[in-house]
């Protein structure tokens, strides 16, 4: 199920094309890093964003799909 939350994440990413891990954890999770990480994983599963890890910049990026289209990034490092 989609939260306010999710969908404040999700608007962010629209907006701004890319958000960091730790930037999501200050804004939406209260700085709980690992409830923002689990948070992520299950927006995943439900098909929301897709996890990558990124060569060039070595690190675990989540991108979020719309319509099977691309429009964002979210950094987390590894």
């Amino acid at each position: 199920m989609i939260v306010d939350r999710d969908k404040l994440i999700l608007k962010w990413i629209e907006d701004y094309k890319a958000i960091t891990l730790k930037q999501a954890t200050a804004l939406y999770f209260n700085n709980c890093y690992k409830g923002a990480s689990r948070r992520m994983n299950q927006l995943e599963e439900m098909g929301l964003i897709k996890l990558y890890i990124s060569k060039t910049k070595k690190k675990k990026c989540i991108l979020m799909k719309k319509k099977y289209q691309i429009i964002g990034y979210i950094f987390m490092t590894i």
